[in-house]
């Protein structure tokens, strides 16, 4: 049997990360959350992540450089309620590092849709 695919989703609000937990959570992810750049540090840190869902604060930048350093496999989003640029027009997607942007208030079918892009089953 394979392991479930786990996702570590970084948001400040908490109703945001019910609502992404529930709905990955649904789809037969493993789900773990974190409200603070410290707690998904540690997160990151103890736990095989395939993807890093992170809100664009100011002062979680860094999450994606963090993540990638502790493992350069693991896909990351930006989730955010700022239009921050499309891919390839110098906006945050063109992060390195960066895999893609879903925009706040994230429909479920998009999240879904996005993770199954990211993590072929």
């Amino acid at each position: 049997m394979s392991r479930k695919r786990t996702i570590l989703c970084v948001d400040d609000d908490p109703n945001v990360l019910s609502t992404m937990k529930l709905v990955l959570a649904t789809a037969d992810y493993e789900v773990l959350t974190a409200a603070d750049v410290p707690e998904a540090v540690r997160l990151l840190t103890s736990h095989r992540i395939d993807v890093i869902l992170v809100d664009s604060l100011p002062n979680r930048g860094w999450l994606v450089l963090e993540a990638k350093r502790a493992n350069p496999a693991v896909r990351v989003l930006i989730h955010t309620g700022r239009d921050l640029g499309e891919p390839g027009a110098n906006g945050i997607s063109d992060v390195p590092g960066v895999d893609g942007i879903l925009l706040k208030p994230v429909p479920p079918l998009e999240l879904l849709r996005k993770m199954s892009e990211l993590l072929p089953r």
